[in-house]
């Protein structure tokens, strides 16, 4: 594909996005913003560690994901990477999240899950690191 083919391609991504925000920033509730708000609900946001927990009781392993581009495990780098595509541990992506930002509102819960997921990642790395989980 020839470049000015790809920045015609670019140019109206980043320009599709720029409408979707600017169409819902008359203050109505994306769809984003309900899923996300309905995600964060189910998840104890003050002490990430005690999902953790919870979780690996019922033997789910998985890493928590935040979509952008992609769905990406905050916290995870390098050569931890490949665990987040395992059959053992795995990604479970946060509904709601995504590269559209609807409002300030969705912006600021993208933010809390954000938050929350690094603390979860960190800690279920260093659990597998420990030898306390075994794959």
């Amino acid at each position: 594909m020839k470049l000015h083919h790809r920045f015609y391609l670019l140019s109206a991504f980043v320009l599709s996005g720029l409408v979707a925000a600017a169409a819902s920033s008359d203050g109505a509730v994306g769809p984003g913003t309900k899923a996300l708000t309905a995600t964060l609900a189910t998840l104890n946001l003050a002490n990430p560690i005690k999902d953790l927990d919870a979780n690996l009781k019922r033997s789910d392993r998985r890493f928590i994901g935040v979509a952008s581009y992609a769905c990406d495990a905050p916290g995870v780098r390098g050569s931890d990477e490949p665990l987040t595509r395992s059959a053992t541990y795995g990604l479970r992506c946060l509904e709601g999240t995504g590269d559209i930002i609807e409002s300030d509102e969705h912006l600021r819960l993208i933010h809390k899950a954000t938050d929350y997921a690094l603390t979860y990642n960190t800690e279920l790395l260093r659990r597998i690191h420990a030898g306390l989980i075994k794959g």
